[in-house]
């Protein structure tokens, strides 16, 4: 009975095939919605080269209904894939992303390139609280310093065996908004600085006027 232990498996949730891709590219922060749209559309192409894949669907920026608070550097792409008994024979759902996982490193040097699957994707972000199995966050109150690190850790974790699409989240670098309400104007309409604030923050969606003084960064 003891002996047997040794063959069990130490994954305490083993990941399940859904069938299916969820790839998510990140490109860099200060990339033009035109621009996104098109590397979106290029990719879209690309995977539908493949024998095995049935469609393919992509996103850039943020969702309609607001839930995700991405900029047009985010693309992500659901693709549906045929049954398995139905590929080339040797061919894996492996094997398949490795092959696009390369080519689409080679198209977009620089970007980050994901894979996961849809159920796998959300309930990771659940357990870690970032888009990934496993996060590690570094906390302080100097940006620069805490990319300078993130940048010194990545490649550390890229070489631990069992890590795939390592990708670091970016504080510097993306477009930011500065609003400065004319207080005194403000006051001639009954307006104090909080509601003109609030609907700009409703009318484009992300403010970065308040934060909190307590940075993070999370790979």
């Amino acid at each position: 009975m003891l002996i047997s232990f040794k063959f069990l498996g130490t994954e305490f949730i083993p990941t399940l095939d859904e069938g299916n891709i969820y790839l998510r590219i990140t490109f860099p922060y200060s990339i033009a919605l035109s621009t996104s749209h098109k590397y979106a559309n290029e990719v879209r192409k690309y995977m539908m080269t493949f024998p095995e894949v049935i469609s393919a669907d992509s996103r850039a920026g943020r969702p309609e209904d607001g839930t995700d608070d991405v900029g047009p550097y985010d693309t992500e792409y659901s693709i549906q894939l045929l049954p398995y008994s139905k590929w080339p024979s040797g061919m894996t759902k492996e094997k398949l992303e490795n092959i696009m996982r390369k080519h689409l490193e080679k198209m977009f040097p620089g970007a980050d390139v994901n894979f996961s699957q849809y159920i796998q994707d959300n309930f990771d972000e659940v357990l870690s609280g970032v888009k990934g199995e496993n996060s590690l966050k570094i906390y302080g109150p100097n940006l620069k310093e805490l990319e300078k690190l993130g940048k010194e850790i990545t490649p550390i974790l890229e070489h631990v065996k069992g890590m795939t699409d390592v990708g670091m989240y970016k504080e510097l670098g993306q477009p930011e908004i500065d609003v400065r309400v004319d207080r005194e104007k403000a006051t001639r309409y009954g307006l104090n600085t909080g509601d003109v604030l609030n609907i700009i923050q409703a009318a484009i969606g992300s403010f970065t006027g308040y934060r909190s003084a307590k940075r993070r960064r999370a790979i």
